[in-house]
């Protein structure tokens, strides 16, 4: 992405409803299938961005280690936190050894490189047999708008894409796999919708618009109500997926 994306993601990603409430949702399935305790627990950050969600997992007292192909990203992780931050091809063979963490995740990356299941094949290498996989995707190709084109995806998934990918390694078992942004997914619908008819200005830009504070709010609290229900029950359809995989243990 351009420099001026990661601005932009670096300025919004503490405070924009989508961002703040994934990474509540995020948390919440890690403390669900991980345990309540990940004091001291080894996680790395898979094309970590800005570095939004590295903070909270040092909040939840990880050893946080974030790798993203962009050095600009990085550097702005760097504003943030000191160490453990590394520039690296996240399609190739990541730069840690085997069984190297307790956690791995992935947050909206594998949509942006061409061969997907390499990135979650080297995920299941560095994880620790018994640790957890958590990855994040855009869904539904008929979803795909100027937002996806300005972000520079290459798809969309279904989840039978990522449970194939998952179960390709032989290593990992799917925990949970649901589709995710479920309450908002009409109207998030008929956004699009208008935005492909109307093309506003001409211009292609993506879906972070702002809004007034309490529309903010209010959005944050209903997209991630869904925390609650994800514990407990898979989402038939929603504009993102979420699966969990745990490496077994040998």
């Amino acid at each position: 992405m351009e420099i001026e994306k990661y601005k932009r993601m670096y300025d919004l990603e503490d405070s924009y409803w989508w961002f703040v409430a994934k990474h509540k949702i995020v948390r919440s399935v890690i403390r669900y299938f991980y345990g309540e305790d990940t004091a001291g627990a080894y996680a790395l950050d898979i094309g970590c961005g800005t570095g939004a969600f590295l903070d909270k997992m040092e909040q939840m007292d990880m050893k946080a280690y974030g790798l993203d192909m962009s050095r600009e990203a990085v550097d702005f992780c760097r504003s943030r936190r000191k160490s453990r931050l590394l520039v690296g091809n996240v399609e190739g063979e990541l730069p840690f050894r085997d069984n190297a963490f307790d956690i791995v995740t992935s947050l909206d990356v594998i949509e942006h490189v061409d061969d997907y299941r390499r990135v979650i094949e080297e995920a299941c290498r560095v994880l620790r047999p018994g640790g957890i996989l958590v990855i994040t995707v855009p869904a539904f190709q008929f979803l795909w708008n100027q937002h996806d084109e300005v972000h520079h995806h290459k798809r969309r998934f279904v989840s039978k894409d990522i449970k194939a990918a998952i179960e390709s390694t032989g290593d990992l078992r799917t925990l949970k796999l649901s589709y995710y942004n479920f309450f908002l997914f009409f109207v998030v619908c008929l956004f699009r919708i208008l935005k492909k008819t109307f093309r506003w200005n001409g211009k292609r830009k993506d879906d972070f618009i702002s809004v007034p504070r309490l529309v903010n709010g209010l959005l944050c609290r209903i997209f991630s109500m869904e925390s609650l229900f994800l514990k407990h029950l898979d989402f038939p359809f929603g504009v993102s997926i979420i699966a969990v995989a745990r490496k077994g243990l040998r």
